[in-house]
């Protein structure tokens, strides 16, 4: 019985194969495209699943370049913190360093651009690694650090001229470039098509006619200190002021990318999902036609032998 049963089986089998062994050779575009379809949904959602947990460890080490203090401070505006304020918050308990930046979106020699102005002591913050050159001086003006891999792209090196201009202005600045560096704060990686280059605080503030006023102020917290009692302390003494922590920033890049990731994830299973039915309603007409060719040819008194042939 068992002996009986796996011929017959087997028997249906090489009768299915034999059938899809025809189909794809008569319709062999169908199936290309079939295969084509599904192969590239299955691809398209793995390739998914590893850039989404890629990113997520990105992001974090963009965060963490982007920010050099625990604490960033706003104000209502975007160029509306004091240079005053600075002293202030550096006065408080637990702070150990606050640094005034003015982040500028503008174009270098033609190419996008975030302009970085910070204070000459302030560059260690800023900077990871110069290549060439070094910093600029208290003192010094029309003086720009550039990214090395804009540098080297460029072919421009230290001693060369480059031009700066901000979005919001028409006139394109001369700048020397007195240093080449590996910038710590990772701006264009966030997905601006650009690069970026540091200047002097007072040049930025005067890019955007802001003079003595910063964008924010990254605050570093003394080794042991608690964030949430050195943040609490500066909402008491700058009460109007927006104050994030650096874990609220990844928190909020996290969101996004769930986001995005949430939307791709659904297209994508959607897409699958569209394959597979589109397969199965070919494979369904094909079994319909066969049926109906074999009924036809049994009906004629054909052998089935030759039918399955």
């Amino acid at each position: 019985m068992i002996y009986k049963l796996t011929l017959i089986i087997m028997s249906m089998l090489r009768v299915a194969l034999l059938f899809a062994l025809r189909d794809m050779r008569f319709r062999g575009m169908v199936t290309v495209l079939s295969i084509v379809i599904i192969a590239s949904g299955v691809g398209a959602f793995t390739a998914l699943r590893i850039t989404s947990a890629g990113s997520r460890v990105a992001a974090e080490k963009i965060v963490a370049n982007i920010i050099s203090g625990e604490i960033l401070v706003y104000g209502e505006g975007l160029y509306d913190v004091s240079e005053l304020a600075v002293d202030d918050i550096e006065r408080i308990p637990g702070v150990g360093k606050a640094i005034p930046v003015v982040l500028v979106v503008g174009y270098l020699d033609g190419s996008m651009a975030f302009i970085v102005g910070v204070r000459s002591r302030d560059l260690g913050e800023v900077v990871s690694e110069y290549v060439a050159g070094g910093g600029f001086g208290a003192n010094d003006s029309r003086k720009v650090i550039l990214e090395s891999n804009f540098a080297g792209a460029r072919n421009v090196s230290v001693g060369d001229f480059v031009y700066v201009k901000p979005q919001v202005g028409s006139v394109s600045i001369p700048y020397r470039v007195v240093g080449v560096a590996d910038i710590g704060m990772r701006f264009q990686e966030l997905g601006v098509a650009g690069t970026y280059v540091v200047v002097p605080l007072r040049e930025a503030q005067d890019m955007v006619g802001r003079m003595g006023y910063v964008t924010m102020v990254m605050v570093k917290v003394d080794e042991g200190a608690d964030v949430e009692d050195v943040k609490d302390r500066i909402k008491r003494v700058f009460p109007g002021a927006r104050i994030f922590e650096r874990g609220e920033v990844m928190s909020i890049v996290d969101k996004v990318i769930s986001l995005i990731d949430g939307l791709l994830l659904t297209s994508t299973l959607i897409g699958l999902v569209i394959a597979l039915f589109s397969t199965a309603s070919t494979i369904m007409s094909n079994v319909r036609e066969h049926a109906r060719d074999i009924a036809v040819m049994r009906s004629l008194g054909t052998r089935m032998s030759y039918v399955a042939a």
